[in-house]
């Protein structure tokens, strides 16, 4: 092996080191705060959700009278938790949720900036988004699940960035599955609604672009629809 290459592992192994010692930093960061009581509303939202669909799983869980503003991807996540988890036990899970998510986001950042600046520069990068205050007070301190919708819309981004559609598009569905339809997320889907139509219409037949577009026209005109809190637009069923 000449010098080269043992440099290049070298500073492979040194990249490594730093971003997974950035990863359990946060992690017990994250661990020092998650036994708050966080936001009421939302810890207890997520908790009851949980519990009802470990009761009548997700089939039965929408219905008329009972209120949830969530789709179904994020659920599923409650679902497993629920099941596994009760009491307390499952409060501190579920306000531990995003954790997860972080590391998969500072993994793909990690993976992103190393292929353009070097192994070191996408560790720090990484090791940013898990140290850095926002993520750990809104999620396991406050107990929200951002980071859930953050991770799919990062590789969305990414693949597209990449030209990489069949990759792109499956990732930007996603998000609509885990995250609430707030006025954020439909502006952010509103703009970048138009790139993925075009993206998906380049990886298909000519015969069916012009569905493609139409899906991402689609998709601006439901975030629009959110946006201006449309009635008609479907958002979870309210409380009786």
């Amino acid at each position: 092996m000449d010098r080269e290459a043992r440099g290049r592992e070298a500073r492979d192994r040194e990249a490594t080191v730093v971003l997974w010692g950035a990863i359990a930093v946060g992690v017990v960061l994250r661990l020092l705060v998650f036994r708050g009581q966080g936001f009421p509303t939302d810890v207890g939202t997520f908790w009851a959700w949980a519990e009802r669909l470990a009761e009548i799983g997700p089939t039965g869980f929408y219905e008329p009278g009972y209120f949830s503003d969530y789709p179904p991807g994020f659920l599923y996540v409650l679902w497993l938790v629920g099941a596994i988890f009760d009491g307390e036990a499952l409060r501190l899970v579920v306000k531990a949720l995003s954790i997860p998510a972080d590391i998969g986001v500072a993994v793909l950042l990690f993976r992103v900036v190393r292929g353009t600046a070097g192994p070191l520069a996408g560790a720090l990068t990484g090791g940013l988004w898990m140290l850095q205050p926002g993520p750990i007070f809104a999620g396991p301190f406050w107990g929200q699940v951002d980071s859930w919708g953050t991770l799919p819309f990062l590789a969305a981004l990414v693949a597209a960035g990449q030209k990489r559609w069949l990759l792109a598009i499956p990732w930007y569905k996603a998000v609509s599955l885990f995250t609430t339809p707030s006025p954020a997320c439909a502006e952010i889907c509103r703009s970048t609604g138009p790139i993925f139509g075009a993206g998906s219409a380049q990886c298909v037949r000519p015969r069916t672009r012009g569905i493609a577009l139409l899906r991402g026209r689609a998709a601006v005109a439901s975030a629009r629809k959110i946006r201006r809190g449309d009635p008609d637009t479907p958002r979870g069923h309210e409380e009786s």
